[in-house]
């Protein structure tokens, strides 16, 4: 995704623009190198570990799932909000303080990257392995045609956005497949609350990017604080079809 949305901004607009881009994209990383690395290398044991007990291992999966949403997204709060202000006070040259639009949508496509590790759990219990590639291959081509049209309307919004993009279609379809094959389901009530509450505040950030550059980081920090909050709403958000069936399955 990077580098087709490098070669694109440096086709469609300026090579400066690609160096911009460059930056942002690698604070949006931090939730790679922070969550979806470790996870990647640790997960699988775990998980394989369970192979013999589908049921056991469907709860795991979705919980940990849930769980890992909302860590990470607190985490891609955070650098979303304070990106902005960390460029101005280490940046040297102010041609790269707008490297910070498109953060957030890099670091949430980051997150959607390892929610990828958790979906495509049943299509690997199943080994169709198969449908994996399908996937990656429809997910390049797409990417290409995003990349180059986002690009060439709104600029380097449109990498961010592509980015993004690229992600949830590799991701989304995986959780199709391993509900399918498996029976394995998650909570999307939950993970469309905490999604909500992110939006929400990283909205309300917005007028605070015009202040100067120590109120700013203390009323971001006093938003990022307020995130936990909605992990008590989202508790209380009934469970998925799924997971109800599953449980008056089990205790039949």
């Amino acid at each position: 995704m990077k580098s087709v949305n490098e070669y694109m901004l440096q086709h469609l607009l300026t090579l400066s623009v690609v160096g911009v881009y460059a930056l942002g994209n690698r604070f949006g990383s931090l939730i790679d190198m922070l969550f979806v690395q470790p996870l990647k290398l640790a997960y699988y044991p775990v998980v394989m570990q369970m192979e013999e007990q589908p049921l056991t291992l469907r709860n795991f999966v979705s919980k940990t799932a849930t769980i890992y949403y909302a860590v990470a997204l607190w985490a891609c709060l955070g650098v979303s909000l304070l990106t902005k202000e960390t460029i101005e006070i280490i940046g040297r040259n102010s041609e790269f303080n707008a490297a910070w639009t498109v953060v957030p949508f890099i670091a949430y496509a980051h997150i959607w990257h390892g929610m990828g590790h958790f979906f495509s759990m049943g299509i690997f219990m199943q080994k169709k392995t198969y449908l994996i590639s399908k996937i990656n291959f429809v997910t390049a081509v797409l990417t290409i045609f995003l990349s180059y049209v986002l690009i060439s309307y709104i600029g380097i919004i449109g990498a961010g956005i592509t980015y993004l993009l690229a992600y949830l279609i590799l991701t989304l379809p995986k959780a199709y497949y391993s509900y399918k094959l498996y029976s394995l389901s998650f909570d999307l009530g939950k993970i469309a609350i905490m999604t909500f509450s992110g939006i929400v505040l990283y909205l309300l950030s917005l007028p605070i990017q015009k202040l100067s550059i120590y109120p700013s980081i203390t009323l971001k920090l006093c938003l990022i604080i307020l995130f936990p909050l909605s992990e008590p709403i989202a508790t209380k958000y009934p469970f998925s079809k799924g997971e109800r069936f599953r449980s008056k399955s089990s205790s039949g």
